[in-house]
Order: structure tokens, then sequence, then C-alpha cells
């Protein structure tokens, strides 16, 4: 099928500049004082989603400050024995670490059974099963804390 007369456009085509069309992603140091912030906003919300299990006092929660690293960094950085959750965060579902120092898990159990919130030294190879109960419902509350620091 062949047009009767050549196709004309109506209108000039749009021309975007490069910085129009330049994906809204930002360079990992420009992130860093919007995540100091959640960081913050977490360590809040966490502090007093964990009070109920430390006998009503809210406990002391510290979060990292945030920066780049490489794999192995990290993982020298988290200790031997320590609860570790990887979640999702934001709409673009940025990775985030979340670790609980076997100490302080076990110190929250002890709390929990009725215990002055001791851990017992050392600090076995691998978690107890009490341990083990502890940290899915201690995941529920970062996740939940997580998400109340996002929405703020």
């Amino acid at each position: 099928m062949k047009p009767e007369r050549a196709l004309i456009a109506e209108r000039p085509l749009a021309q975007h500049c490069a910085e129009l069309l330049a994906r809204g992603n930002a360079a990992p140091e420009d992130l860093l004082p919007a995540l100091a912030k959640l960081g913050d906003r977490l360590t809040r919300a966490l502090s007093g989603a964990l009070a109920p299990l430390c006998g009503g006092d809210a406990p002391t929660v510290r979060c990292a400050a945030p920066r780049e690293c490489a794999m192995a960094e990290l993982t020298a950085t988290i200790a031997p024995l320590a609860a570790n959750c990887l979640m999702a965060a934001g709409a673009q579902d940025a990775p985030l670490l979340a670790s609980l120092e076997a100490a302080a898990v076990l110190r929250i159990v002890d709390r929990a059974f009725g215990g002055r919130g001791d851990a017992r030294s050392p600090l076995p190879e691998e978690f107890p099963l009490s341990a083990q109960l502890m940290i899915g419902r201690l995941e529920s509350l970062v996740a939940a804390a997580l998400g109340k620091a996002l929405a703020a």
C-alpha cells in the first residue's frame, strides 16, 4: 500500500536534553546523608519496638554510619556469630543488612525468660533454639521499624 502523498509531521518532534533523559539514580556518595537520616529514624523506632522484650526499658540501638564498601570489608566487620537479616528497602528494593551481635540476642533471650539480661561467656558457636526463635521475632521487629522509618 502506497500513500498518495508524503507523510509530513504536523509539529516538530521533541528534542530533549541529556539532563532530562538521564536516569534519576544518584551516586552512592550523594545518598549517604539521606541514609544517615534513615538510620537515625530506624534506631529510634527499633529502640521503642525492642522495649517490651527488654523489660520495658528501651535499649540503646546503634546504626553504623552508611558507607560504600566491598563485601570482604563488610564480612570483616560482622561478628562470627550474629543474627543477620538481608532485606529490601524502598521503591527500588535497595538491599539493607541488619546485623545483631550474638551477645545482644542472647541478652534479649535471657530477659524474655525472666533473667537479668546476661549473656554467657564465652559465646556459643551457634545460636540455641530459644535464640533462633527470638531472631525470627527480632527480624519482624526490624522490618516493622524499617517500614516506620521509611514512612517518616
